[in-house]
């Protein structure tokens, strides 16, 4: 599912920080960043909607596995291997596997988290302007994993959408081959329209 495992990663740092997220500069490629110019200084609401590796990469540095691990089963989903690196808890490297329906349902229960706030205020950003800017309102978050079917792709793009950020109706889950989230994004947006337009 790759970055769609942030926010909850997120979650595991706030509670052993108290919720008081760090500042970072995110330098691009230099930093580890998939972004090569970088996104600058960021926080955690900005390193969401952007979905910033540079910054999680250091966030994960500062969590235990315990945490994601009781975090990961708080919203009911599987945990990552014990033996994964803390790259793993950012969607690097493609070793947290999930299923499609119990990612859905994670985000199902993140919104009506209220230690959540700054994560759902990410992901409307992320609908908004960050990489799901295609969608232009509600809830996004986007990831892009490692292709595990034939043919090969350099990777699939993921977007976890719903349709407003306030009590929203509906969530989609959507994959679209050979293509980064941001990309997936764009086929959410259709799929949003005609779920709300009915064309």
């Amino acid at each position: 599912m790759g970055s769609l495992v942030k926010p909850f990663t997120a979650l595991a740092y706030g509670k052993s920080h108290a919720f008081r997220y760090p500042e970072f500069v995110c330098r691009g490629t230099e930093s580890g960043c998939w972004l090569p110019a970088g996104h600058g200084k960021v926080g955690i609401v900005e390193a969401i909607a952007h979905s910033c590796n540079a910054y999680f990469d250091a966030l994960a540095a500062e969590v235990r596995f315990e945490d994601v691990a009781s975090e990961a089963r708080r919203f009911s989903i599987a945990p990552p291997p014990e033996e994964a690196p803390p790259a793993a808890y950012v969607g690097r490297q493609g070793l947290w596997e999930l299923r499609p329906e119990e990612m859905l349902r994670a985000f199902v229960a993140l919104l009506a988290d209220p230690r959540a706030d700054m994560v759902r205020s990410g992901m409307q950003e992320c609908a908004r302007h960050g990489t799901g800017h295609a969608l232009g309102e509600g809830l996004a978050k986007t990831g892009t994993a490692p292709c595990s079917h034939q043919p090969k792709a350099s990777g699939d793009g993921f977007v976890i959408a719903f349709d407003r950020a306030t009590a929203p109706r509906y969530g989609l889950l959507v994959r679209v081959h050979g293509v980064p989230g941001a990309e997936a994004a764009v086929v959410a947006a259709q799929m949003m329209r005609v779920i709300r337009e009915g064309r």
